[in-house]
């Protein structure tokens, strides 16, 4: 059994997969990557069979029809063998020594149920933006290696982004939290998990490159659909009315204000004109 499952939701994804897949290197047998083709009408399948008749570690599944990229990492889980799960989006890619650094991550003895890792973000411009995973672990009044939501409140300003975190599949099964439909289904994922992790761990050495690009990202298309995020935040806090905590109640509330400035704020992604509606 692999240590460690990539599972890579794709659709429309035939300019990029290649250099995606290119960069998950290492790891040997301890590595699988189950590329899911969510009915894309393009080649991004015939590029992951490709790449799968070179490197019997790689899978190629396909879901029974286009769902969106929740559900196909839903269907990818189920399909993952491995000790942990990875998602990674077929537009990314991974830094040179990522899978290395994250199975040394999960094959510590604390068997974390999340281990999260850091990124970097970048532009179509070029520029290239850290993330704060390092800063925020530099100020982590816990065992970085192993802690909960309760112990690290902080922790919830990280990207709620799926690809940041990595999970322990029995966990992730056993607590039975799958992605929701609609955009912004990794906001109750991601909240869901770090609500009911035990031991959380983190890589502050960069292991995700995040390739923003135009056109290519809900974050850089107006539409409607964008109101979405009003729900999956409602979903949030359905999810911790038990928690009674107030450090985990106060940083989830103040980031969830910052989130939702953010989006409706954003005329790249809401119409001025209907934010009242």
């Amino acid at each position: 059994m692999p240590a460690l499952s990539i599972v890579i939701p794709v659709y429309e994804a035939e300019a990029y997969l290649a250099g995606c897949l290119r960069t998950i290197t290492g790891g040997g047998d301890r590595l699988e990557v189950v590329v899911v083709d969510d009915c894309s009408p393009d080649g991004s399948r015939a590029v992951a069979e490709a790449f799968a008749a070179e490197d019997p570690r790689i899978r190629v599944v396909a879901t029974p029809q286009n769902a969106g990229s929740g559900p196909a990492r839903n269907f990818g889980l189920t399909q993952a063998k491995g000790d942990y799960v990875w998602f990674v989006d077929g537009d990314d890619e991974l830094k040179p020594g990522a899978v290395e650094r994250v199975l040394a991550a999960v094959e510590a003895p604390e068997r974390p149920d999340v281990v999260l890792v850091q990124h970097e973000k970048v532009r179509d411009t070029g520029v290239v933006e850290i993330g704060e995973l390092a800063d925020l672990a530099a100020h982590c009044p816990a065992d970085p290696a192993s802690f909960t939501l309760a112990e690290w409140p902080q922790i919830v300003d990280y990207t709620h982004t799926p690809w940041t975190k990595v999970s322990r599949r029995e966990f992730l099964t056993g607590i039975d939290l799958g992605f929701p439909a609609g955009w912004y289904t990794d906001i109750p994922w991601t909240y869901g998990l770090l609500r009911r992790a035990e031991r959380i761990s983190v890589v502050t050495e960069c292991c995700y490159q995040w390739r923003q690009r135009a056109g290519s990202s809900i974050t850089r298309t107006r539409d409607d659909r964008h109101f979405d995020v009003f729900t999956q935040w409602q979903r949030v806090w359905d999810d911790f009315e038990g928690v009674t905590d107030q450090g985990v109640r106060v940083a989830l509330f103040n980031h969830m204000v910052w989130h939702l400035l953010l989006v409706i704020g954003n005329t790249e992604r809401v119409d001025p004109k209907k934010r009242r509606e």
